[in-house]
């Protein structure tokens, strides 16, 4: 049998082709790369804009506010369920009669346009005569899942604004925050009201 001598016009053009697609690949991966940095730099480019995290935490200064202020906590929720821009909260009833709310929004006008509704002005008038200890903190965050009750706490050691109160707890005064203790039956899920399961008639 004879054997087939190689072309060498023929190598020298494979060659220069797997040079070529090895050089195509290179610059693909490079411009991936890039492409991936820039989305690092800029979260708020396309669909990746960064939700807002609002937290507030209140502490009762007397047993029997507790009542008013579950009566009040409902009527809020349920406008907060149906506001446009709420992604999901949820609520911890804490140690001492303090209470921790977590909310996600879309963006801070519609965490703002909540702020200022009928249900939730009329109960933060009502705070100086409920709280002790009263103090909200909100952040930008990557994504609408919510955080953790730790990174809560954390967040409001920080950064939290304090809520002149005329009977301050002495921890308020100082600027100081319990750490919040969760149990799983402390804790309420709230979910937008676009996300509620329908029923199905019959």
């Amino acid at each position: 049998m004879l054997e087939e001598v190689p072309n060498p016009i023929r190598c020298k053009q494979i060659t220069t082709l797997a040079s070529a697609l090895s050089d195509a690949k290179m610059l693909s991966a490079t411009a991936n790369l890039e492409l991936v940095e820039s989305l690092q730099r800029f979260p708020h480019v396309g669909d990746n804009q960064m939700a807002i995290v609002a937290v507030t935490r209140l502490q009762l200064r007397s047993i029997p506010f507790i009542l008013p202020l579950n009566w009040a906590s409902r009527k809020i929720e349920r406008t907060l369920v149906e506001s446009p821009g709420f992604l999901g909260g949820k609520v911890l009833a804490d140690r001492n009669h303090a209470y921790w709310t977590m909310s996600s929004w879309k963006d801070l006008d519609s965490m703002r346009a909540f702020r200022n509704s009928k249900a939730h002005s009329a109960a933060e008038q009502m705070l100086d005569k409920w709280c002790d200890e009263a103090s909200v903190v909100h952040w930008e965050a990557e994504d609408n899942q919510l955080p953790t009750w730790t990174e809560a706490h954390r967040r409001m050691s920080e950064g939290g604004r304090l809520i002149p109160l005329t009977f301050p707890s002495a921890d308020h005064k100082n600027g100081k925050f319990r750490e919040p203790y969760w149990a799983k039956w402390r804790e309420k899920s709230l979910l937008p009201r676009s996300r509620f399961p329908h029923k199905v008639a019959a």
